[in-house]
């Protein structure tokens, strides 16, 4: 091969990796961009709220704030999961409280029931995640959803996905090992307290005092996700530190066990918040959204969900208990013998049929010759 080609082929395969890079850059500017407008759309609906609160409304101030931040969940996610809000049921026809998130897998089950204001009843076995929507972060806020979730847990039970089983529809095949043995349950709930903006500075207002009170009074039911949008997200992570200075870190989704994710004993749980050179709310929020959007996708992959067992929430609405079953026979099932003996009948029938035809057939020719 001659050096002018080497050449050529040399600055062909630069054209083709900068088109490459370039694509790949233009992709991610328009991704940028499009939440870049959802941040702008969820912080709108936070003034508009504030409006329709000051006249009076409280019912449709929320609204204003709730429909549009599921909507952003509905685009963003995939398009086999509900995103809707309600109460979650188990199959004792425990009820939660009324909940503003409930993501769900909708190919696993329907909703048991909608009302006309569409709030739906979800079975419990169906839900990846909840969460808390407000326009403005109060503590006290955090510490009411808390307690939702702690009645969740306490009151509402579902079948257990052990981390080392693969639930494949109605099968379950055990004995399966991923990543570290003694991984937690498959199917543990993940949950966020969502807030578009705060009247004050959070930093300010969360210190790491309350930060450690909230900690010990509310765990386990703490939200995997405290996030003011426009100012900071606190979430727990993994984190190997010098000093005051960190050396590595590592993802944990709450109420997921630190040892588990952490990589090795070096590695410490720590409340972080996200802290950023950026000055803009709109850039804020952007990178909060995308935040967001990757622990839940995170967490939903790695999920593994028992399909609910209908039956067992429709009997108490037909009351079963109060039926009987009557035998009526038994079901006879017909031999091969019969079924060949049918087919040689039928056989033997078509051709006397048709004997029986060219017989007629010569009668009628012998008619015509007379």
């Amino acid at each position: 091969m001659s050096l002018r080609r080497l050449q050529l082929n040399g600055s062909t395969k630069r054209v083709r990796s900068f088109a490459f890079r370039f694509a790949v850059n233009s992709t991610m500017m328009k991704i940028n961009a499009k939440l870049t407008q959802e941040a702008r759309i969820l912080l709108e609906a936070r003034e508009s709220c504030h409006d329709l609160h000051g006249m009076g409304d409280i019912d449709a101030s929320g609204d204003e704030v709730e429909k549009p931040c599921r909507d952003f969940l509905q685009r963003w996610l995939s398009r086999r999961l509900a995103i809707t809000h309600g109460q979650i049921v188990d199959q004792s026809l425990n009820v939660s409280d009324q909940l503003d998130v409930v993501i769900a897998d909708k190919l696993a089950a329907p909703p048991l029931y909608t009302s006309a204001s569409e709030t739906q009843y979800i079975p419990f076995e169906s839900v990846y995640a909840v969460g808390e929507l407000k326009a403005t972060y109060t503590l006290s806020g955090v510490r009411d959803f808390c307690k939702k979730l702690r009645k969740l847990r306490e009151d509402l039970s579902r079948k257990v996905v052990a981390g080392d089983e693969l639930q494949i529809g109605d099968t379950t095949i055990s004995g399966l090992r991923f990543g570290k043995p003694g991984r937690p349950p498959s199917n543990q709930l993940y949950s966020f307290y969502l807030a578009l903006g705060t009247e004050t500075d959070l930093m300010n207002r969360i210190s790491r005092q309350s930060l450690s009170e909230l900690y010990e009074e509310e765990w386990p039911d703490v939200p995997s996700c405290i996030m003011v949008l426009p100012q900071t997200a606190i979430v727990p992570m993994n984190l190997k530190l010098q000093g005051e200075h960190v050396v590595g870190s590592a993802p944990l989704l709450l109420p997921r066990s630190a040892d588990y994710y952490a990589p090795d004993e070096s590695y410490d749980a720590y409340w972080t918040a996200f802290a950023t050179n950026l000055t803009s709310k709109e850039e804020i929020a952007t990178l909060n959204l995308c935040l967001l959007l990757s622990a839940l996708i995170t967490h939903i992959q790695s999920s593994q969900l028992a399909p609910p067992q209908l039956f067992d929430y429709l009997k108490h609405a037909v009351q079963l208990e109060n039926s009987r079953l009557v035998v009526l026979g038994p079901i006879v099932r017909q031999s091969d013998e019969n079924v060949q003996t049918y087919a040689t009948d039928e056989k033997e029938e078509t051709s006397e049929s048709k004997d029986t035809q060219e017989n007629k057939d010569a009668e009628e020719g012998n008619q015509d010759a007379h």
